[in-house]
């Protein structure tokens, strides 16, 4: 963790998350890339509490890297999640919102681009729209 107190530099998304949250899963892979740089992983994969983040030391740490993901996000977003305690809370809040909005479109989406095969038969067809 940063036990020096040196101010790090991330590497900033090249977009910010955006309000729809369209582009959250390629944001995320950017967000881990950054942080993977650092043993600050930790504190967006391990649920802290803050009590654990003073014991440890690291609340200094954690605050840095929950201000870097509130501020490579769109501000729209920043009011629909409130104030997070930690960088794990921030990041799990995000997760919740948009990783189960991004399956149910990408969901909906197979099944009503679902269309019938020239060889398939009308029972197959159903089965695999059931599937889906």
């Amino acid at each position: 963790m940063n036990r020096n107190n040196q101010k790090r530099d991330f590497m900033q998304p090249k977009e910010p998350l955006q309000k729809n949250g369209k582009n959250f899963r390629a944001w995320k892979q950017l967000m881990k890339l950054a942080l993977s740089q650092y043993p600050w992983k930790d504190l967006i994969t391990h649920p802290f509490t803050p009590q654990d983040l003073t014991a440890y030391g690291f609340e200094d740490d954690d605050e840095e890297v929950r201000q870097y993901i509130m501020f490579s996000i769109d501000p729209a977003i920043v009011e629909a999640i409130g104030e997070p305690l930690t960088a794990y809370d921030t990041w799990k809040a995000l997760s919740d919102k948009y990783d189960s909005e991004l399956d149910t479109e990408a969901a909906e989406f197979d099944l009503y681009s679902c269309i019938i095969k020239a060889n398939e038969s009308i029972k197959g067809h159903i089965e695999h729209m059931d599937d889906l």
